[in-house]
């Protein structure tokens, strides 16, 4: 069940963290200044989603975003076809990732 003022803090929290990225951190990389304030900002927003629990006595899957233990049971309960599956998804990001990191710069 999710409570009831808690019910737009994923929202809150997904708006702060793109305020964080796209109004402070890419201006300031665009402009080759320094960025700690924003990584020092994302940061607290991160530490803030970890320590939420413990304050408010709820977790993720509260806040209605799921359940990683549940993702996790439903793979290995989906057999063969499912762990395929998310073996190709996870090769495409690695891939990506590859890509960008390795021939994206120059």
């Amino acid at each position: 069940m999710i409570k009831e003022g808690i019910q737009v803090l994923p929202s809150i929290v997904m708006s702060l963290l793109q305020v964080l990225m796209w109004g402070v951190w890419y201006p300031l990389e665009l402009a080759d200044k320094n960025a700690t304030v924003a990584y020092i900002l994302i940061g607290a927003l991160a530490i803030f989603i970890f320590i939420s629990p413990f304050i408010h006595r709820d977790t993720i899957n509260g806040w209605g975003l799921g359940n990683p233990l549940y993702v996790f049971r439903k793979i290995k309960a989906g057999g063969k076809p499912r762990i395929i599956a998310l073996f190709i998804v996870c090769l495409f990001i690695a891939i990506g990732a590859a890509a960008f990191f390795f021939c994206g710069r120059n």
